[in-house]
C-alpha cells in the first residue's frame, strides 16, 4: 500500500505539458497508437503478430508500481510468479505452466530474453527492471525463434535507450512500511548519430517479520538492491548498433519461516519465546531464529546488438551477450534460536554460479512483402556451478 509517493521527473514535467496542450488543439476524434513489437525478431505491428502477445509500455509499468518480474501478473494476469527461497528457485509461471526446480542443469519452460539475450537460469531475471522501453510476454511455445525451451512462453524485455534531446530524470519513492527507492537517469547525443544513456538506482526495505532472537529485535523479510545501466545507441537511418553494460547487487533478508502454530512441545515453545505465543496463525509477526535467512545476489553483463540494411530488402541482425551471475542463500532450516537436546540444528548455506557467452547471427527479408523468410545461426555456452 503506497502511503505517499514523491517524483521529481524533468520529462514527466515536458511531457506533462505537450499532453495538456494536445488536450486543447486535438479535434475530438479517437485516435489508435501503433505498437511496434519484437516477437518474431523484426520490427512489426502488434496487430500483425499472428501470436497471443501482451505488449506493457515502460511508462504503464511505472503507473502500475511494477518494479521486478516478481508482481508482473499486476500488468499481465495471465502471469505469475512463484516465489522461492532465494531467486534462484524462484519462477516465472504463464498459463499455469512453469518450472521449479533446484537443479543446476534444469532451464525455464518460460523463458526470458533481455535485449536480445537469452537468460540460461530463471532467477537471473528478477533483478530490478530499468529503463524498460516495453515488456512483451508471448504465450505458448517459442521454440522456433527464441529456443527449443521456451515451451510455455516468453517474457521479451527491450531497454530504453538514448535520445536526440538532453534529459535528466530523479524519481524518488516512498512506500509504507519504510521501504524506499531511488532512480536517477541521464540521457542525451554525444556525437552525429550517436547518443547514450546512463541509469542508476538504490532500493531498501527493513522488512514486516520481528527476529527477536538476543533481545535485539531486529526486521527482516527486506531488501537493499542498487545497480547501475550504461547504454550507448548508434543509428544512421540504415544500421543500428547498441551497447549495453549492467551491474546489479542485492542483499535480502527474506523469506523467513515464521512458526504460525504451536510446534506441539511445550519446551519448544517456551523455547522460541514469541510475544503472544506461537499459536497467532497468519497473524504472526515474529520470530526467533538464530541464522537469519538471506539471499546474496550479484550479477554483471555486456551486449552487443546491431542490424544492418545489407539491400532494399535485406537486414543482417546480430546479438552478442555475456552474463555472470552469483547466488548465495543462508537459510534457517529449525527455526529455532539455538540447538537443542534431540532438534538436530539445520543451517543450510548454497551457492549457484552461472557464466554465459551467446552469439547469434540471422538474416531476415521484408516482412512485409508475400513471401519473406528468416534464417540465422545461435551459439550458446552456460557454465553453471551449485
Amino acid at each position: 500500500i503506497m502511503s505517499a509517493n514523491s517524483t521529481i521527473a524533468l520529462k514527466a514535467l515536458v511531457t506533462s505539458a505537450s499532453a495538456l496542450a494536445m488536450m486543447h488543439a486535438a479535434p475530438a476524434q479517437a485516435q489508435v497508437q501503433e505498437i511496434i513489437v519484437t516477437a518474431q525478431k523484426v520490427e512489426e505491428n502488434v496487430q500483425d503478430v499472428p501470436i497471443a502477445i501482451t505488449a506493457v509500455s515502460g511508462d504503464r509499468l511505472e503507473q502500475a508500481v511494477v518494479f521486478s518480474l516478481e508482481n508482473i501478473s499486476t500488468v499481465v494476469p495471465s502471469v505469475t510468479f512463484r516465489k522461492g527461497t532465494t531467486s534462484a528457485n524462484s519462477a516465472i509461471v504463464m498459463r499455469g505452466v512453469g518450472t521449479i526446480t533446484f537443479s543446476v542443469a534444469a532451464e525455464p519452460s518460460v523463458s526470458t530474453v533481455v535485449d536480445g539475450v537469452v537468460l540460461s537460469r530463471s532467477g537471473q531475471a528478477f533483478a530490478d527492471l530499468l529503463d524498460i522501453e516495453r515488456l512483451e510476454v508471448l504465450r505458448g511455445p517459442q521454440g522456433t525463434l527464441f529456443g527449443r525451451n521456451a515451451s510455455a512462453g516468453l517474457v521479451n524485455i527491450v531497454s530504453e535507450g538514448g535520445t536526440d534531446n538532453f534529459q535528466a530524470e530523479v524519481n524518488a519513492d516512498w512506500f509504507e512500511g519504510e521501504e524506499y527507492r531511488l532512480r536517477a537517469a541521464l540521457s542525451g547525443p554525444i556525437a552525429e548519430n550517436l547518443t547514450a544513456r546512463l541509469t542508476g538506482f538504490y532500493g531498501s526495505f527493513d522488512g514486516n517479520i520481528t527476529n527477536i532472537n538476543g533481545g535485539r529485535n531486529n526486521t527482516v523479510n527486506g531488501y537493499e538492491r542498487w545497480g547501475v545501466r550504461g547504454i550507448v545507441d548508434y543509428d544512421d537511418g540504415g544500421n543500428r548498433v547498441r551497447l549495453i553494460a549492467d551491474y546489479y547487487n542485492a542483499d535480502d533478508d527474506c523469506c523467513a519461516d515464521v512458526t504460525g502454530v504451536s510446534r506441539g512441545n511445550a519446551a519448544q515453545d517456551a523455547e522460541l519465546g514469541l510475544p503472544g505465543g506461537p499459536a497467532r496463525g497468519e497473524n504472526q509477526r515474529f520470530i526467533n531464529h538464530n541464522l537469519v535467512t538471506r539471499t546474496q545476489d550479484e550479477q554483471w553483463s555486456l551486449t552487443a546488438t546491431g542490424d544492418f540494411e545489407i539491400s532494399d530488402s535485406h537486414t543482417l541482425s546480430a546479438v552478442l551477450g555475456y552474463r555472470n551471475w552469483f547466488n548465495r542463500e543462508l537459510r534457517e532450516g529449525d527455526f529455532l534460536p539455538r540447538a537443542l537436546v534431540g532438534v538436530g540444528e539445520l543451517h543450510d548455506e548454497g551457492v549457484v554460479r552461472t557464466e554465459q557467452i551467446s552469439a547469434e547471427i540471422r538474416i531476415a527479408s521484408d516482412q512485409t512483402k508475400p513471401f519473406f523468410y528468416q534464417a540465422g545461426v545461435f551459439a550458446w555456452r552456460s557454465d553453471n556451478e551449485q
